[in-house]
């Protein structure tokens, strides 16, 4: 997929916290498997296909993180249930969502929203990854977006299948001709505003993939997990960062960015 299409669909993905208020129509079908409840209208003709994603995605990012292990997460009353409108307009008028969303998810209520056009080879590899991925890690961690917005987005980046490639050589790009945020402005960034121009939220995408994958492939996983769980309890960025990778030599922000560096000269 060409760079600047993608750069448009990150847009998709921003109205993580919007809350859906209105009903299904009563002509919904459902569909159930292990750890999900897919409502969905009668016109979408890949109900079937995004189930077993869904199924397929939670495995592969709950196993990434250690999460597996917790196999009575997300079942039975506890499925995250994901709504399929039957077109745009439907969508918009029962959620609330802005005219340019395809899809967004409800991170207390375990809940992800789309409609039938958006239920196509994209929203099947990109914002249905990267909703559950978000979901996943928030439940795991306990960790909000408002809290580290850059490692939820780093994370749910990760879990896609077609942005994340391009996202990485921008980023690798990034870092290696020292463009990139300072990462202390970077864990700063609470939202993405709407004035933000795609190049821009590009960068912020490219960075947050760059600094999570550093952290996860490079060090024992343990020492992320506990990393997120010191950025939950509110310890500062550099403090978590000295206190679970001060060993393998990792102490403060700068020495994060040039492990970060270091690390796209092999990617």
């Amino acid at each position: 997929m060409h760079i600047r299409k993608q750069l448009l669909s990150l847009f998709l993905v921003m109205g993580l916290m919007m809350s859906a208020v209105a009903g299904i129509a009563a002509d919904q079908k459902e569909i159930r498997s292990d750890h999900f409840i897919l409502s969905y209208a009668p016109e979408t003709k890949r109900s079937q296909d995004i189930i077993t994603a869904a199924e397929r995605y939670y495995d592969s990012i709950a196993k990434e993180l250690g999460y597996s292990r917790y196999d009575k997460f997300w079942t039975w009353d506890k499925r995250c249930h994901i709504y399929v409108y039957a077109s745009r307009q439907e969508y918009q008028k029962a959620t609330g969502a802005f005219a340019w969303a395809g899809g967004h998810a409800n991170l207390k209520q375990r809940k992800i929203y789309t409609y039938v056009d958006a239920s196509e080879e994209d929203f099947l590899k990109t914002t249905l990854p990267h909703e559950i991925a978000h979901l996943i890690f928030a439940d795991f961690v306990g960790l909000s977006i408002g809290q580290a917005l850059w490692l939820h987005e780093g994370i749910a980046m990760r879990a896609e299948q077609i942005r994340k490639e391009d996202l990485l050589r921008l980023g690798k790009k990034l870092f290696l001709q020292q463009k990139y945020i300072p990462l202390r402005t970077l864990v700063e960034i609470k939202q993405i505003p709407f004035s933000i121009t795609s190049n821009e939220v590009a960068v912020f995408y490219a960075e947050a993939l760059m600094v999570v994958s550093c952290l996860m492939d490079q060090y024992p996983m343990r020492c992320f997990i506990s990393f997120c769980y010191d950025i939950r309890d509110k310890y500062p960025v550099e403090e978590a960062i000295r206190r679970n990778y001060s060993t393998y030599g990792i102490q403060t922000m700068n020495d994060l960015e040039q492990a970060i560096v270091k690390n796209a000269r092999i990617l």
